[in-house]
């Protein structure tokens, strides 16, 4: 067990569970007194290199460690901070873990032997390492490629999401858009239908017209026809006017 700073908690590993015997191995960590972990900062290494970084309730592992490594994150609430490596394969590095919060910073060094040289049986062990400065120096500049990539990742997300709803808006404004073309172009075939059967009546009055100005001019030369055959205006009788120089 151990700590690093003059804290209000620390870190260790409970008793128990020292052999490790799958290619899944659990790196026991706990705060102690017990708390969440939930709103601190959890960091893992294996050596100098940041392996895990969980902050701002977020999760980010190193490169090729993707799919392989994870927390209990249901379990942080209770200060369970434990690291879970998939398809793992022995290696000689320390595994250190290290919590902050805004006041506080902790640290715990586990290992694993492998006295079985290969056949996967491993034994946790405490370590009481002191990490070099030139170490550290390692493991921040390691833990903040992690955060800058985990922060370049977050606002990729945070971008796609724009697009995304972007994009969503731009085909709902398309179906609109088409929709409203939809009913305009019916409409002005509506209309157009219309107009060619406004254009086929004019058509068919214009005829008609023609019809009856032919009918028209047709009575009016019968009627000429007519009055040239009828016989001149014969004088009215008891009209007959006297030469006023006749003495009779």
């Amino acid at each position: 067990m151990a700590s690093a700073s003059n804290t209000d908690f620390k870190l260790y590993r409970p008793s128990g569970g020292d052999v490790q015997s799958s290619s899944v191995v659990i790196l026991p960590c706990y705060l102690h007194p017990e708390r969440s972990a939930v709103e601190m900062t959890v960091r893992w290494f294996r050596g100098t290199e940041c392996i895990c970084l969980y902050k701002d309730g977020r999760m980010t592992v190193g490169r090729g460690y993707e799919g392989r490594i994870s927390l209990f994150s249901q379990e942080l609430e209770k200060g369970n901070v434990s690291l879970i490596i998939r398809d793992y394969s022995w290696t000689s590095d320390d595994y250190l873990c290290q919590v902050s919060n805004k006041e506080t910073t902790a640290e715990f060094t586990v290992g694993l032997d492998d006295p079985t040289e290969g056949l996967g049986a491993y034994i946790l062990q405490d370590r009481d390492r002191k990490w070099t400065e030139d170490e550290r120096k390692k493991m921040e500049e390691s833990a903040l490629i992690i955060e800058l990539s985990a922060d370049a990742t977050q606002s990729l997300e945070m971008k796609n999401k724009k697009l995304e709803k972007e994009k969503t808006l731009i085909m709902e404004e398309k179906s609109r858009l088409q929709q409203e073309l939809g009913e305009t172009q019916q409409q002005l075939q509506e209309k157009d239908t219309a107009v060619k059967n406004m254009e086929t009546e004019l058509e068919h009055s214009k005829k008609q017209l023609e019809r009856i100005e032919e009918e028209l001019k047709k009575k009016n030369r019968k009627l000429q026809e007519m009055e040239c055959m009828l016989p001149p205006a014969v004088p009215q009788s008891g009209s007959v006017e006297l030469d006023p120089q006749d003495g009779t």
